[in-house]
């Protein structure tokens, strides 16, 4: 949408306009199509869990002789 009112209106303004009322038009439209989505009995939401393996994750701490 910002990219539209660039072009129509050659103005910066009017690209933030267009960004500002495309966000905004996304997240209503993202959220009056999740309670249709939900009561479909055949969807269901997919959570992500990203970790590392143990062996792969290092935590260097500072002895307390160092520090003094």
């Amino acid at each position: 949408m910002a990219s539209i009112f660039q072009v129509l209106f050659a103005s910066d303004i009017a690209s933030l306009c267009g960004a500002l009322l495309g966000g905004v038009g996304g997240f209503l439209v993202a959220r009056g199509l999740s309670p249709r989505l939900a009561a479909r009995q055949s969807w269901q939401p997919v959570i992500l869990n990203v970790a590392l393996p143990p062996d792969l994750l290092r935590v260097d701490t500072p002895s307390s002789d160092m520090g003094q």
